[in-house]
């Protein structure tokens, strides 16, 4: 075969069933008022908005970081009540609205027959369908890190295998509506992932003030019935041609463009990501630094670009947001916080955009990230629509996924409930057409294995295929070109779907190869080594699901954040299980030299009597029982602040130049 390293990309090698094309998309999301009440958008509080505003563009340095307390003059930027994270444990989720899946919301369910559409989804259940179409489109492009220092000149560009891992949903039917619903096959261990839980504590640490956020922990009396907000939480519903799409608005400031609204984002830092178990010895870890390879902000926003970016800004753009807040923790301290615009997201992923000759800010073409989007949408409802067909009105789960350096996406389809008595043993699609007289002979086996046996035969599975050709400017290019050409130029993207033929058991062989890529295996935490301890550890890690709390009749009584995390708590499986490895030893002793630093620095501050200076004025909250040196941003004076801790009143003190001396 010619080469064809420097010239056109090879066509493809053998006819495909059916083939359409995808033209520049005006299938811009209309919005869609809720048909129920809800919450207020919430906004950020303790003066964290200065975040979305001051950017700092320095040498070398990406913009927007904000450190909570200055490493070098140990001055505080914002009030240091946020420096301590309170323990999940200690968070009662009961009283905070959970979220409700696709399929169990019944606003979502309405506006879609209202609106005549047949897929619905929320942003938790579709981005990864999205990534996995970009994946396919792209060709394998890699992201841009060129605004990092030297210390990540030579690391990978590509992203993360946890960003390329295999997406499973369940497509679940009500009255011709079909739900996309986020689903994995076995038991689900969020419960027992210390960020499922975190993620939720830290978005209401980070927008609530310190008198209220109180009240959510189990320390403070739970609200009398009916005291509590009964109100649904923000949600933008917006539609595309064929979907309704549902996303939770977290935050919003009228001084931001556009509507204002960005998402919430808590990052833990990278021990924590890689050993999750280990979080109470990683808790540790400290960011000491702007740049470097660890133990710096830039190594966070480098494995942010890779592993996360993607993700946010689909989700950015199903909310209309303008950005995501981003606050750095170790689960235990704050470090910083960054404001990422949707933008500079779509910089680090597709390139800079760059405008035609001539035009203007909202002038002219979408932008590229724009662009990509509407592409990514529209090929989810041709594919959806594919799905649907396999077996009619009924749920069904999927499989997706596109392989790096593939040209494919492979999609596996099964119907969630099947009765292989009645309607047939599984088979795939090509085995499915049988003859009458082989159904016969299956009819007779069945009877005589016995009445019932049947019932556990697998349901029947197909495997669709699906390949994408760019075309720009009438010629055909790579999938990484085709990303990079300005908007204003003519991109049709050509697709190709077919159901492979490969027997029932041969699909079911790719089908669990797809799911062995799904699996990540548990770190042992530290001083345990053997499975027996190891299971002993785990059943008895409860982040809030079944707390005991003491009941108005003073009796203790469970406690069930259902509302927040539906599934149930995943049962003891050894295979889940590995001893840490070289390179997370070294970040595990990383963490207790982190931990024994802090503790030292602590002691020293103490034994001084140094007062915490926080630079310009506090925001909403504030520090509890102790006193602050405020520094006023013009740097002209300092006064010490005292916080009364019920009332979040600020009593200022005057203090002289004279009597800092």
């Amino acid at each position: 075969m010619k080469s064809t390293r420097h010239g056109q990309p090879p066509h493809i090698r053998h006819p495909l069933p059916y083939t359409r094309r995808v033209e520049v998309l005006t299938c811009a999301f209309a919005d869609i008022d809720p048909p129920s009440e809800h919450k207020p958008i919430a906004r950020l509080a303790h003066g964290l908005d200065r975040v979305l505003f001051k950017r700092v563009f320095l040498p070398c340095e990406f913009p927007g970081v904000h450190w909570l307390q200055d490493p070098r003059s140990r001055v505080y930027n914002f009030t240091p009540w946020l420096e301590s994270i309170p323990k999940v444990t200690d968070f009662a989720f009961e009283r905070v609205t959970g979220f409700i899946r696709s399929s169990q919301d019944d606003d979502l369910h309405t506006l879609a027959k209202i609106h005549s559409r047949p897929y619905v989804g929320s942003t938790s259940s579709l981005t990864g369908l999205l990534s996995h179409i970009y994946f396919l489109i792209s060709g394998g492009k890699e992201v841009d890190t060129s605004v990092l220092s030297g210390a990540f000149a030579h690391e990978p560009t590509n992203f993360t295998p946890g960003q390329r891992m295999p997406v499973s949903i369940v497509l679940r039917y009500k009255d011709g509506v079909w739900a996309v619903d986020s689903g994995k096959d076995g038991e689900d261990d969020s419960e027992k992932n210390v960020l499922t839980w975190m993620g939720t504590l830290l978005e209401k640490f980070l927008t609530v003030p310190e008198p209220e956020f109180k009240t959510l922990l189990r320390s403070s009396p739970a609200p009398a019935e009916g005291e509590e907000d009964k109100r649904r939480e923000a949600y933008r519903y917006a539609k595309s041609n064929r979907f309704l799409m549902r996303s939770q608005l977290d935050c919003v400031d009228p001084r931001l463009p556009g509507t204002g609204v960005f998402d919430v984002k808590t990052r833990a830092a990278v021990p924590i990501r890689l050993d999750l178990l280990n979080f109470e010895e990683n808790s540790g870890y400290l960011i000491r630094t702007l740049h470097g390879p660890l133990e710096s902000f830039e190594k966070e926003y480098y494995d942010l670009i890779r592993s996360a970016f993607l993700k946010y800004s689909f989700q950015a753009r199903i909310g209309n947001m303008d950005g995501v807040f981003v606050a750095y923790h170790n689960t235990a301290r704050v470090f910083g916080f960054q404001y990422v615009s949707l933008e500079e997201m779509d910089a680090r992923l597709f390139g800079q955009d760059v405008k035609p000759a001539g035009a203007v800010n909202g002038d002219g073409a979408p932008t590229r990230g724009a662009r990509i989007f509407e592409k990514c949408v529209k090929v989810l409802e041709i594919v959806m629509d594919e799905i649907v067909g396999v077996f009619g009105e009924r749920s069904v789960k999927c499989t997706f996924e596109t392989r790096e350096r593939s040209p494919k996406m492979n999609i596996w389809v099964e119907p969630v409930e099947w009765d292989a008595e009645k309607e047939g043993k599984g088979k795939s699609l090509t085995e499915s057409k049988e003859t009458e007289e082989e159904t016969k002979v299956a009819e007779q086996e069945k009877d005589a294995e016995g009445e019932g046996r049947v019932k556990t035969e697998e349901p029947p599975i197909v495997q669709i295929d699906v390949e994408v050709q760019n075309f720009v400017a009438g010629q055909p290019v790579w999938g990484s070109r085709a990303i990079d050409v300005a908007s204003d130029e003519n991109w049709i993207l050509h697709w190709a779907i077919s159901h492979s033929s490969l027997e029932a058991s041969r699909i079911r062989a790719n089908l669990a190869s797809a799911k062995d890529r799904q699996f990540r295996a548990w770190n042992f935490p530290a001083n345990i080594s053997r499975p027996e301890e190891m299971e002993a550890w785990w059943n008895a890690l409860d982040f809030g699901r079944r707390k005991k709390a003491a009941s108005p009749s003073g009796e203790s009584e469970e406690i069930a954040a259902g509302r927040l995390h539906d599934n149930g708590a995943p049962s003891f499986n050894h295979r889940l299980f590995r001893p840490a490895s070289t390179n997370i030893e070294v970040l595990r002793q990383l963490s207790r030299d982190g931990r024994e630093e802090t503790l030292r620095a602590e002691a020293e501050e103490e034994a001084m009597g140094r007062e915490k200076i926080v630079w310009g004025l506090l925001g909403n909250g504030g520090v509890a029982n102790s006193e602050n040196k405020e520094v006023p941003e013009d740097g002209s004076s300092a006064s010490t602040v005292t916080q009364a801790s019920e009332m979040g009143t600020v009593d200022a003190v005057a203090q002289t130049n004279e009597e800092k001396k």
